[in-house]
């Protein structure tokens, strides 16, 4: 399993990149996007550019998540609420996370 956390946040992180001229570090910044417990960012505020972000985002993370729930015998659903949880946890003062009670926090 710890080799699933490792390679998989490393994986994840390169999926920080550009949509449009906005990256996930930035429109995080912003509040325009927040991480959640499912392991997939989702818009804070409902703008065209967040939320073009949040698709190809979370479709890039999917696609990891199966190869690594493939590679390792184990759900997709699970490698996605494993890294959520990393992914939430890890998340820098100022930005936004989904809670348990679906509401948005602020760090």
């Amino acid at each position: 399993m710890k080799l699933i956390n490792t390679g998989l946040f490393a994986t994840v992180l390169l999926f920080s990149v550009t949509a449009s001229a906005l990256t996930l570090k930035e429109a995080k910044q912003q509040g325009l996007v927040g991480e959640t417990l499912s392991g997939y960012i989702a818009p804070v505020k409902p703008t065209a550019e967040a939320q073009k972000l949040t698709d190809k985002i979370n479709q890039a993370r999917t696609e990891q998540y199966k190869s690594v729930a493939t590679e390792n015998n184990v759900s997709l659903n699970d490698v996605a609420k494993m890294t959520g949880q990393k992914l939430v946890n890890r998340a820098e003062a100022g930005e936004y996370v989904k809670g348990i009670n679906g509401q948005w926090l602020k760090k």
